[in-house]
């Protein structure tokens, strides 16, 4: 419910408010409502990741139509060059990780099968 609020009131504030949608700061009041719904419910003792999963959902079919057309670019470039890097992130720290358990037995027969 937080993320669908989140993405509601970020949809109507680009809807009224024109001017912000016509400036690059359309595309980071996205990324900050987003943002935004991820802090609520992580203060709210809720799943932040549900709920930027279903802000995102939501502000990818509603907010993101009243985004000019330089901000729908500019908006998609730049959110699949952070996805880019996160998973970079993480696949490097996943890789790194696997050297610190050296002082474990490894089962052959679990990897094997």
């Amino acid at each position: 419910m937080i993320g669908i609020g989140y993405a509601f009131v970020c949809s109507y504030v680009l809807k009224r408010i024109r001017s912000l949608s016509k400036s690059p700061i359309g595309c980071s009041l996205i990324f900050c409502f987003g943002y935004l719904s991820y802090l609520t419910a992580e203060f709210n003792s809720r799943s932040g990741i549900i709920a930027i999963l279903t802000s995102s959902m939501l502000m990818a079919n509603y907010a993101w139509f009243n985004l000019s057309p330089q901000g729908k670019q500019s908006s998609v470039i730049i959110f699949k060059f952070l996805g880019y890097m996160i998973s970079g992130m993480i696949f490097s720290y996943i890789g790194l990780t696997f050297w610190s358990f050296r002082q474990y037995r490894w089962s052959t027969e679990l990897i094997s099968g």
